[in-house]
């Protein structure tokens, strides 16, 4: 409770109030570990990144969504996607469900050598898009906005550029903001 501080419930771990089905029955208590970015969902589901750290199935961080009851203390795991190869993340990440149905995941800090940095996969687990970091260069979080058309602030043609010239690109009306 945001108010009382007082806690509300307990979804997965040592202390776990939920009866959770769907998952891999060889991580329980853990089916999820060192999660990130948790959401509830239009469909009162909840999507999170689970970075699966140190599960005895494998580590292989996931996207995961919940149906969720709170009431009656129920979660089934109704969607995943794991890579292909698995990617094992021991730190950040995230999940994102777009407008279109698509999941938007940001795999996190990971092991050397993987370099998958965001994917983007439909609901029946094809890829869409997946981008790449070079080495050593991770990202934490990830979001896809969906941006009104963009409007040029002015419109401002220069049809001489010469090396080491400085250009203003601005006329009587408009001004780029642009040198």
């Amino acid at each position: 409770d945001m108010v009382t501080g007082k806690m509300v419930w307990r979804f997965g771990g040592d202390s776990n109030e939920f009866k959770i089905t769907g998952d891999n029955e060889l991580d329980k208590p853990y089916y999820f570990r060192m999660q990130h970015d948790v959401k509830r969902l239009e469909n009162g589901n909840m999507l999170f990144y689970d970075n699966a750290a140190q599960k005895k199935s494998g580590w292989n961080s996931r996207a995961v969504e919940y149906e969720f009851n709170e009431d009656a203390r129920t979660a089934h795991l109704v969607w995943e996607f794991k890579h292909n190869p698995p990617i094992s993340a021991f730190a950040m990440g995230s999940a994102q469900r777009l407008k279109n149905g698509n999941t938007l995941i940001d795999w996190g800090l990971m092991f050397m050598g993987t370099q998958k940095a965001i994917t983007e996969v439909t609901m029946d687990k094809e890829t869409t898009f997946e981008m790449t970091f070079p080495s050593l260069t991770f990202s934490y979080r990830a979001h896809k906005y969906d941006l009104p058309a963009c409007q040029p602030v002015a419109e401002i043609d220069k049809f001489e550029i010469l090396s080491g010239n400085k250009y203003n690109f601005k006329d009587e009306d408009n001004d780029t903001g642009i040198e």
